[in-house]
């Protein structure tokens, strides 16, 4: 376990490193597409480069101060576009649910972002004759087909969709029947819809990530028990009935080996001596 830990700890350097030179190709990459596309399409309308690259009140020579209503409607548009998109980025790392509704909305606000930044349709109306209210219908269709397929996952939420789908359709009717731009109410419908449209993904964003679980810590290794040495049994001092002898068992009888029928011996008869020869043949001779 611990040559994996060291192992772990010795790799992560090299993959952070090895990021960070991922992020900072991505970052040259995309500045060196940005130009060049910048480059074509100043000599595709026959402007110098200064005209697509600063902002439009510097190239027009106006005050200061106009448009920034539509640069504060733009800044409200990336919020949750990119919160939407890094919350989809977090949750696949962690390979937790909610992945494509992330990055469904994600995607689709950044295409209403972009469209209302670089009047997307209006430039399509006026390049290659596309009626101005294509774009808006479709981005409709995709937000009512965002609200179906993510209707569970949305719950509550879905209320803050459904305002804002609202809100965007008057102000387009609105625009449409008055063929006016830059009205009051219209304005501020869409300013309305695009907030709820913020408040909707940062609220779900914030819900996901606060459920995400870090991941455990690699647990040390247990350090290995003290090995007991086997202390030497002592036998146990003999108690008092041990300590005196077993006394001897008695003799069997006549009667016990009777019982157990073990052969009796009878007592041998004592054998005549020389004694008593001798007065034998004493009172022989005393009687001849």
């Amino acid at each position: 376990m611990n040559r994996r830990q060291d192992r772990v700890g010795t790799d992560e350097p090299r993959r952070d490193l090895g990021r960070l030179a991922l992020g900072i190709a991505v970052v040259l990459g995309f500045t060196a597409v940005a130009i060049l596309a910048t480059i074509v399409l100043a000599a595709a309308f026959d402007v110098d480069f200064d005209d697509l690259s600063r902002d439009p009140t510097s190239v027009f020579k106006g005050p200061e101060y106009a448009g920034w209503l539509s640069n504060l409607v733009a800044v409200v548009w990336l919020v949750p576009a990119t919160c939407a998109l890094f919350t989809a980025a977090v949750l696949r790392s962690a390979r937790r649910s909610g992945v494509p509704m992330f990055l469904t909305a994600g995607l689709l606000g950044a295409v209403m972002a972009a469209d209302d930044i670089f009047l997307g349709h209006e430039f399509l109306d006026g390049a290659i004759g596309l009626p101005t209210l294509v774009l808006p219908v479709i981005y409709g269709i995709g937000v009512v087909a965002f609200g179906l397929v993510f209707h569970r996952a949305l719950g509550l939420d879905l209320l803050l969709l459904a305002l804002a789908a609202v809100c965007w359709t008057a102000a387009v009717v609105i625009v449409e029947i008055t063929a006016r731009h830059g009205q009051l109410l219209p304005t501020a419908l869409k300013l309305t819809g695009v907030g709820f449209w913020a408040l909707l993904v940062v609220r779900l964003a914030f819900a996901a990530l606060r459920t995400t679980p870090a991941e455990p810590e690699p647990e040390p290794d247990p350090e290995p028990a003290p090995t007991r040495v086997a202390e030497p049994v002592r036998p146990a001092p003999p108690s008092p009935a041990q300590s005196s002898p077993a006394p001897a068992p008695p003799a069997p009888s006549l009667a016990d080996a009777e019982t157990q029928r073990l052969p009796i011996t009878a007592p041998a008869e004592p054998r005549p001596g020389r004694h008593a020869r001798h007065s034998r043949d004493d009172d022989g001779q005393h009687g001849g």
